[in-house]
């Protein structure tokens, strides 16, 4: 069999959202099943797909769970979870009136969300996580509110102009750290996230220069003799007279 090289492993994306960022998201949702949607995903990490095929039967009102069946999701395999106070008061309001098999995430007509690339480009504009670029000129260039390029001073009318900034995709990234952050065992969060991979989930779980920071806070507060550092430096002779 003739060698066929391995092509090096793209690098994972590294886009989050921090808490600040995901209230601007929420304040500026107008659609109901897009501020569900929203807090769904950034509350448990789920896949868009497993949001989107969600079924009113999955959403259990009582004792607030949401299970997804098996062989919906990635992995064949069935989760449960344990609706946040957040996501408990906007499913009921997705569920009212609906049947069993119909879809939790419908739009005002009734219709399922199925794609919401342009709802969700909108949003994240609005809140200053995103921007529309000119296609000529991208990524430098951000387009005006009437699409005309102030560089190359091209409309774009027919043209689909260049969406630039957070993807969907990157709450369930967030999700994933915000569980690990807060204390949930690496273990539970993967059952949540339905990652089954030990590898894949470390991708995911991404060190914020928050996290570093706060690490540092961390380190320093068992840390008793700065003050004494801080005296003694300021005894020591200084760097032109130290021996070589």
């Amino acid at each position: 069999m003739p060698h066929f090289p391995r092509l090096k492993e793209a690098a994972p994306r590294a886009g989050f959202v921090e808490e600040p960022q995901y209230r601007q998201l929420a304040g500026n949702a107008s659609d109901l099943w897009l501020r569900a949607l929203l807090a769904t995903a950034y509350a448990f990490g789920f896949r868009k797909d497993e949001l989107l095929n969600l079924r009113i039967r999955q959403v259990n009102l009582v004792d607030r769970t949401i299970r997804l069946d098996p062989g919906t999701t990635k992995n064949d395999e069935g989760r449960v979870v344990v609706m946040t106070n957040d996501v408990f008061v906007l499913l009921p309001a997705c569920c009212a009136g609906k049947g069993a098999d119909d879809f939790v995430f419908t739009r005002p007509d009734g219709e399922p969300v199925r794609v919401f690339r342009d709802n969700w480009e909108a949003l994240c504009c609005a809140s200053g996580l995103g921007r529309m670029v000119c296609p000529e000129c991208c990524p430098a260039t951000t387009l005006a509110s009437d699409r005309k390029c102030p560089t190359c001073s091209q409309t774009w009318k027919y043209h689909q102009p260049r969406y630039v900034g957070l993807l969907f995709h990157d709450l369930r990234r967030s999700g994933v750290r915000n569980m690990v952050r807060r204390g949930v065992p690496e273990t539970v969060a993967m059952k949540i996230s339905g990652h089954k991979t030990r590898s894949v989930f470390d991708r995911y779980n991404v060190v914020s220069e928050r996290d570093l920071r706060e690490a540092a806070r961390l380190i320093e507060s068992q840390n008793r003799h700065t003050s004494d550092t801080l005296t003694q430096l300021e005894q020591w002779p200084t760097a032109s007279k130290l021996p070589a």
